[in-house]
């Protein structure tokens, strides 16, 4: 069974949050309440946590300390906290945390229940990142790997469609100004073997043409974005 790291320093409302994400799905929640808890349960069971979900102040690391700790096992992070400050969600999600949920009612509760469910789902799903830059396919890559899905990498879309050929690729995403093949014949010759609803694509370009949104919906594409974006 899937295993999630909660911690929250407020015993009723931690396992409240606690039973409420171990009834809706079928992940053991491990509780604990405190940053020296959480630092033994990490010692204890490495590998073991898919996902945390971090109050951001408690007793003893009241600086959210809890959040590097966690980041730098290569566990992705949401935090649920009752502070709101818009420079410190930013800084957060700089940082790579996931998301950023305030604890202002009882409802928040589903939406991280249900914010875990997409990250349990992505677990494992294979995406593939077509760029002819190493530095842009690694960034996306450990992007989409943060919300667990399983990147995989080419440099152009010769290399793609080989790729498509031995994995049950669900998306791609294509830059269009490649050697070899560009974006847009790759999407071309993706839609002669799969359509938009087997395989989504989404093409991107730092060329400054308007035209290309257009030319890769045309091509097949599902959606278009253009470089650099967040």
């Amino acid at each position: 069974m899937d295993a999630l790291l909660l911690v929250e320093d407020s015993k009723s409302f931690g396992s409240l949050v606690q039973s409420r994400i171990q009834a809706a799905l079928p992940i053991e929640a491990v509780l604990g309440d405190s940053f020296a808890q959480a630092e033994t349960l990490l010692n204890q069971n490495p590998g073991r946590f898919f996902l945390a979900v971090l109050d951001l102040n408690l007793p003893d690391a009241p600086n959210g300390e809890i959040v590097d700790l966690v980041l730098a096992q290569g566990i992705p992070v949401f935090v649920l906290t009752g502070i709101y400050r818009p420079d410190l969600q930013r800084d957060l999600l700089d940082r790579g945390v996931l998301d950023y949920f305030i604890k202002d009612n009882a409802g928040v509760i589903n939406a991280v229940i249900h914010a875990i469910d997409r990250i349990r789902k992505n677990r494992g799903v294979p995406v593939l990142v077509v760029d002819d830059s190493a530095a842009a396919r690694q960034e996306i890559a450990g992007f989409l790997g943060r919300y667990g899905f399983r990147p995989l990498l080419a440099e152009n879309g010769s290399q793609a469609m080989a790729v498509v050929a031995r994995h049950d690729i669900h998306l791609v995403i294509c830059d269009y100004d490649m050697p070899e093949m560009d974006g847009i014949r790759f999407v071309k010759g993706l839609r002669e073997q799969r359509q938009r609803d087997d395989v989504a694509v989404i093409g991107f370009s730092s060329l400054d043409r308007p035209d290309l949104p257009v030319e890769f919906i045309k091509a097949g594409a599902n959606d278009f974005l253009f470089k650099p974006f967040q």
